[in-house]
């Protein structure tokens, strides 16, 4: 194969080419100088010949990196893991990305059905989109599900299915999955917050008693029930100066109370407390309100 001589470059490729550069420049740049455009134009021709031609020794430009290789490391760094999964929705592959992503490796994701790797809850909604994914060809619409980690924990992940059955050099549908645990909180992490706040609250010895904005009790721990003698189930609903507060004392409750969401500050006071037998408990209460952005 015959190969360009410098002199053949200038005058059948870069000549050429600079006058298109000129002209291009010129109406890009239209206060550039005649001169400076052609040099401009010039430079940028030799840089691209440079890379397109053997130079003057006439040494080979360097050979671009291979192509499985190339493709390889752009797959590993990815933000995106890649999954290929069978008819059956088993996993054959997934990209090196996996174990820097969620913690997945070859050994303990392939051969496993996708589903099994989705938290019970979304495991209907993961069924159900797979199975559209299996029956249409090319891309199905993004999901939403949690995922089983590295860690054994859950991971809240956008999943995209392209069925690519039909190609042989593929035989299956890709999964794109996308980590969105930075972007929104998981489920799990509020179930999580929740169950440990409850179980902190139930067993703390102090009495914990949260009020709705109209002083109607919605929560009232195993302190206050063994305190007062009154079970959850008998003051649910009901209002707390009415059940708890001497009928002397309500006034100056009520104006603490009024006081207390006002401000959403904690105040601290005390006041006698009636059990269900009648007795008085004298009892100091530090209260806090927590409104919602709706007041």
């Amino acid at each position: 194969m015959a190969t360009a001589r410098r002199g053949d470059l200038v005058r059948f490729g870069l000549v050429p080419a600079t006058l298109v550069g000129v002209a291009a420049l010129s109406v890009i740049y239209p206060t550039l100088a005649p001169m400076d455009a052609v040099a401009l134009a010039a430079i940028l021709c030799l840089f691209l010949s440079r890379g397109m031609h053997p130079g003057a020794d006439g040494a080979a430009p360097p050979a671009p990196p291979a192509h499985d290789e190339f493709l390889s490391t752009l797959i590993e760094h990815s933000g995106e893991v890649i999954c290929v999964i069978d008819r059956a929705t088993v996993v054959g592959y997934v990209s090196p990305s996996g174990p820097r992503m969620l913690g997945w490796s070859d050994d303990a994701v392939i051969g496993c059905s996708a589903l099994d790797l989705v938290h019970p809850v979304d495991r209907a909604i993961a069924a159900e989109g797979l199975a559209g994914a299996l029956a249409t060809p090319g891309l199905s619409a993004p999901l939403e599900v949690q995922v089983l980690d590295g860690r054994g924990g859950w991971r809240l992940v956008e999943m995209v299915a392209n069925n690519l059955l039909d190609d042989p050099s593929v035989d299956g549908v890709v999964l794109t999955v996308r980590d969105l645990v930075d972007q929104r909180p998981r489920a799990t992490d509020f179930e999580y917050e929740r169950d440990f706040t409850a179980a902190v609250v139930e067993t703390v010895g102090v009495m914990v008693v949260v009020l709705d904005r109209a002083g109607r009790i919605v929560r009232f721990n195993r302190a206050c029930q063994q305190t007062t003698g009154w079970t959850f189930a008998e003051v649910e609903g009901r209002t707390f100066w009415d059940l708890f507060v001497p009928p002397a004392e309500i006034p100056r409750v009520l104006q603490r109370w009024d006081a207390m969401t006002a401000a959403s500050v904690p105040a601290a006071y005390e006041n006698d407390c009636v059990a269900r037998d009648g007795s008085l408990r004298r009892v100091a209460w530090t209260t806090t309100a927590l409104c919602d952005p709706e007041g």
